[in-house]
């Protein structure tokens, strides 16, 4: 079931674990007992229909699970299941960001000119705000990282130049140019976050 876990978030789910695929089928096997012919159907919630639309198309791929999960298991053999495909499923989110990575500094690398010093896909050290290939990208829209003291107050964290969840970076912005009388313009449509999708 490792192996099996790596398609769960390209396919199934990106975020919901596995547990809460087979919960939800629970609930909707429990309910349909209960419910007789007369009694009316309970409503159901966006999430939960996502929940159980997930759990119908993981075992579209995964066709023995649910022989598996219905057999004369023990407690402990289950969880074990579950286990290894979330284990599975989030190997793959690992690999996709570490491929990503890579991609992303061979595209930095290939702009003209080229960064310097020279960014190292397999290496964190140097990247960030440690390198103004990387500190323009991920700089705040509220500041300019242009500018000496900005870059100075951000790396310092200066409490008026905090870089928090809630600050927009320049990436997300076509060209990195973000318009703040109209803050929509061009957001994610930036030329990395194009190659990404692609």
């Amino acid at each position: 079931y490792l192996s099996a876990g790596h398609a769960i978030r390209q396919i199934v789910t990106l975020n919901n674990c596995v547990e809460d695929l087979v919960s939800e089928a629970d609930c909707r096997s429990c309910m349909e007992q209960a419910n007789s012919d007369d009694d009316p159907q309970t409503d159901l919630s966006e999430e939960e229909d996502c929940l159980y639309h997930g759990y119908q198309e993981l075992l579209q791929w995964i066709l023995s699970l649910k022989s598996d999960l219905t057999a004369d298991l023990e407690d402990y053999e289950v969880w074990l299941v579950m286990k290894n495909l979330n284990k599975g499923a989030d190997s793959a989110h690992g690999d996709d960001a570490a491929r990503l990575k890579v991609a992303i500094v061979g595209w930095l690398m290939s702009n003209q000119p080229t960064p310097e010093p020279a960014l190292e896909p397999w290496h964190k050290l140097g990247h960030g705000f440690y390198h103004d290939t990387t500190a323009w990208l991920i700089c705040p829209v509220d500041y300019d990282w242009s500018k000496p003291q900005h870059r100075v107050n951000i790396c310092n964290y200066h409490p008026d130049y905090l870089v928090t969840a809630d600050c927009w970076p320049f990436f997300l912005y076509k060209d990195e140019h973000y318009d703040p009388e109209t803050p929509v313009k061009g957001l994610f449509k930036n030329m990395l976050l194009m190659k990404i999708g692609n």
